[in-house]
């Protein structure tokens, strides 16, 4: 499987901040958004580096994947009473929102790291602290508006429902590839370790270049 180009309006490893923008409902508000992709590719994969400290439930900042207002689904992190910062995820498939329980807290101020992967009509969160050791968030979630190449996009997203906390995003990777020519190529891709990609220069902090 290999590597195709994708166009990309931020150099990678460049702090966005994104401030915070009020929240007009659920879902990720496409206005909450300042950094996007559009998904080319069926098989593909993006890591962002998140700092963010909510101080209450109406804060939350994450990692979104976008079709519309009835398609989505929101890996974000918010405060929850009497845990602190928590990593939660919100999907609503063709209208209807989804009860998802994982919650996974985040102890102190650290950045955190997310991903998302696209693979053979799934798609699947990551979660990593140090951004080296990754953990799958949730269980992989299929839909075919969601996972189409066409007309989806990845979004880093900031929303508050009070005072403004903006979030800071470093965008660390953003991979897209030419799909398998076979099903059990397919089938292997999902089962990767992720990311896909790996070498040194991934674990020194610096990307391949494209």
């Amino acid at each position: 499987m290999s590597r195709i180009p994708t166009p990309v309006s931020t150099p990678l490893s460049t702090p966005v901040q994104i401030p915070a923008h009020p929240l007009q409902g659920n879902h990720p508000d496409p206005a909450s958004c300042q950094m996007a992709r559009k998904v080319h590719s069926s098989y593909a994969e993006l890591i962002a580096r998140m700092e963010f400290n909510p101080s209450s439930h109406e804060q939350r900042a994450g990692l979104s994947i976008y079709y519309n207002s009835n398609n989505w689904a929101f890996l974000h992190m918010t405060q929850v009473g009497g845990l602190g910062r928590c990593l939660k995820l919100s999907c609503c498939d063709h209208g209807r929102m989804l009860d998802i329980p994982t919650m996974l807290q985040v102890p102190g101020t650290a950045a955190v790291h997310l991903g998302v992967r696209f693979a053979y009509g799934y798609l699947q969160f990551y979660v990593s602290m140090e951004g080296l050791t990754w953990r799958p968030f949730g269980d992989p979630l299929k839909d075919s508006v969601l996972s189409a190449a066409t007309g989806t996009f990845v979004m880093l997203c900031s929303q508050e429902g009070g005072t403004a906390t903006p979030a800071r995003f470093v965008l660390r990777s953003d991979q897209e590839y030419r799909a398998p020519e076979n099903l059990r190529g397919a089938q292997m891709f999902m089962l990767q370790a992720f990311p896909f990609v790996r070498s040194k220069a991934h674990h020194a902090g610096q990307w391949l270049p494209r």
